[in-house]
C-alpha cells in the first residue's frame, strides 16, 4: 500500500474512532495502533526510499566525469530521485514509481528541428539501456516496485527565445 492510501486509511481510522468515541462521555480520544503489517509496510517504504536516494546520489557522482568527456556540449545534468505518480506526458501506464530522472541541459542553444529527430532515434537504444543497465542497477541497489527512468533535454530557451522550465524532449522507460 502506498503512502496516500496508508494515510487515508490511518485518517479513516482515526474519523471512526472519533465518530464512536464522540458517542460516550468520556474525553480521551483513543490513538490509532500500527500493526505489523502496517510497521513493515511503513520501513519497506522507507527502505525502498532510501535506496532510490542512494542510487540518484551516486549516478550524481558520475557527473563531473561525463561533463569533462562532452565539453562545451552540456551547462549541467542533473538527477534526482523520487516516488511519484508517472506524469501523463510520459506515456507509462498510471501508477507510483520509484523514479529517478536524468536532466540535460545544453550548454549552447540548440536547433530543436535538428536535434529532435536525433534523439528520436535514439529512443529504441535508451529503452535497451533502461533494460539492459539501469533496471537491473536499480534493483541491485534495494529499490523495489515500479520503476521509471526519465530523460529529458533542454537548452534552457523556448522557443520563443525566453528562458523554459520545461524539456525540449523527453523520454521515459518503465518496469513493473
Amino acid at each position: 500500500m502506498n503512502r496516500p492510501s496508508r494515510l487515508l486509511l490511518s485518517l479513516l481510522s482515526l474519523c471512526l474512532l472519533l465518530a464512536v468515541g464522540g458517542c460516550t462521555t468520556e474525553t480521551e480520544v483513543a490513538q490509532p495502533q500500527r500493526t505489523q503489517d502496517t510497521q513493515d509496510t511503513q520501513e519497506q517504504s522507507d527502505q525502498n526510499f532510501d535506496a532510490l536516494l542512494a542510487y540518484a546520489e551516486a549516478e550524481r557522482a558520475t557527473i563531473p566525469a561525463f561533463l569533462s568527456q562532452y565539453p562545451d556540449v552540456y551547462e549541467s545534468v542533473v538527477v534526482t530521485g523520487s516516488i511519484e505518480e508517472a506524469r501523463a506526458t510520459l506515456g507509462a501506464p498510471a501508477g507510483i514509481y520509484s523514479t529517478i530522472e536524468f536532466d540535460y541541459t545544453y550548454a549552447a542553444r540548440v536547433d530543436w528541428g535538428t536535434y529532435i529527430p536525433g534523439l528520436d532515434s535514439q529512443r529504441a537504444e535508451i529503452d535497451a539501456l533502461c533494460t539492459d543497465a539501469i533496471f537491473p542497477a536499480m534493483r541491485q541497489a534495494g529499490i523495489t516496485g515500479p520503476l521509471l527512468v526519465v530523460y529529458t533535454y533542454g537548452d534552457g530557451h523556448s522557443p520563443d527565445g525566453g528562458r523554459s522550465p520545461f524539456p525540449a524532449w523527453e523520454h521515459a522507460c518503465w518496469s513493473r
